[in-house]
């Protein structure tokens, strides 16, 4: 059961769509690697950058003549954690195979990748083994990871090297420009310091309901991962000494009265280089009666925005293709996050030895329930094996959510 969370937690980190590979059956890798910044402070930071730092995700796509082959693997501290493995069955059916159920395979309709992982959170809950704020957040994981697995599965055949960004930035791109005041393009020198390689840049005027929509849109996504919601919410998270809580960031963008701008920088092939967004003063807007005391330090007022930079690099391999994006804060020159996706060959796919396979895709629940039931010694064997395999931060927070541990 730790290793579903586990699994699930990083998934939720994983903002981007997943790119399709090569189709000469070469199986292609997606390694994702996350980096902690320095502008967060306080116990909670100590707590986020345990987990950002030792987790990594890979993603292996592998075509071949008679099947297609899909595996997620969950890295933790170096080690396979947890791995999902999905099998094209060539009958409009899936194969699933699930480290945590040792030999047995799960035969269901890719549509029904989603509603299967949310079944199974609902069984759980049916044995009192997820209840109340638990049972709500791991729904949630599930419906992320079921999603990201059949965008896997669907992908686009062509391999596009603009889909190679660590983070997508389509919703929240589409979100405040989509309703922006005003919207200009300007072409740009690529030698131009601010923004190296940039061809053309989009320059936007937001509505103030836009920018909050925008806020709620990340921090909503944020808060479906159990040890960030958990530090959000917890007090122990600061930037200086201003403290940081999710409650703080809605009120403070909910009262952005003033112009905010944003500026995307793209380069010839219209990839993005840059995404800088640009607030009010704040300086000016703690005074404001709805932010009249929430500003304590006077540090944290210099925040004038945030900046996404994305840089990519090309390998020697025709597949070896590498996309940093870090996310900085403006007016403290500090990073909150970097996250690293790197395209490479990968190994190849090998489908492990399968003892029984359980159609799954037209139980009902009480069958579903009895199937899981004949496999609990399994699930329950499996997760033992690779508890200390776990950042502790992911550990500490199920051990104290499970009524089996």
């Amino acid at each position: 059961m730790k290793r579903i969370l586990s699994l699930l937690t990083a998934l939720i980190l994983l903002l981007p769509l997943f790119p399709a590979a090569a189709e000469d059956g070469t199986p292609v890798a997606y390694l994702y690697t996350f980096e902690s910044g320095t502008a967060l402070e306080g116990e909670g930071s100590v707590v986020l950058r345990e987990l950002l730092d030792a987790i990594q995700i890979r993603m292996t796509r592998q075509k071949q003549d008679r099947d297609h082959l899909y595996l997620i693997e969950l890295i933790s501290e170096g080690k396979t954690a947890f791995s999902l493995l999905a099998q094209d069955m060539n009958d409009g059916n899936y194969g699933l195979i699930c480290s945590l159920l040792g030999k047995n395979q799960l035969k269901l309709r890719k549509d029904q990748i989603t509603d299967f992982l949310r079944t199974l959170v609902q069984v759980l809950a049916d044995l009192n083994v997820l209840k109340g704020e638990s049972l709500e957040k791991v729904d949630g994981l599930a419906v992320r990871g079921g999603n990201l697995l059949a965008r896997l599965v669907s992908s686009a055949d062509a391999d596009r090297e603009e889909e190679l960004n660590g983070l997508d930035l389509t919703p929240y791109l589409t979100i405040m420009t989509r309703y922006a005041t005003e919207a200009e393009h300007r072409t740009t020198d690529p030698e131009n310091p601010e923004c190296p390689g940039a061809t053309g840049v989009w320059y936007y005027k937001l509505a103030e309901q836009d920018l909050s929509a925008m806020v709620d849109s990340a921090l909503n996504k944020l808060a479906s991962i159990p040890v960030i919601n958990d530090e959000l919410k917890s007090g122990r998270l600061r930037i200086g000494g201003q403290v940081i809580t999710d409650e703080f960031l809605r009120t403070l963008f909910g009262a952005m009265h003033g112009e905010t701008t944003l500026e995307i920088c793209e380069d010839g092939d219209g990839q993005i280089l840059m995404v800088t967004l640009r607030i009010p003063e704040l300086k000016v807007l703690m005074e404001e009666p709805e932010l009249k005391g929430m500003i304590t330090d006077p540090e944290f007022a210099r925040i004038s925005g945030l900046r996404i930079r994305i840089d990519r690099e090309k390998g020697p391999e025709p597949e070896n293709l590498k996309s940093d994006s870090r996310i900085e804060i403006l007016g403290l020159d500090q990073t909150l996050v970097g996250i690293r996706l790197e395209r490479m060959k990968g190994e190849p796919i090998r489908v492990p030895e399968i003892r029984e396979v359980h159609e799954v895709g037209d139980m009902d629940s009480a069958e579903l329930w009895d199937t899981l039931k004949s496999m609990w010694a399994t699930i329950l064997f499996h997760a033992a094996d690779f508890v200390l395999d776990l950042p502790r931060c992911v550990f500490d927070l199920i051990i104290g959510k499970f009524k089996i541990f």
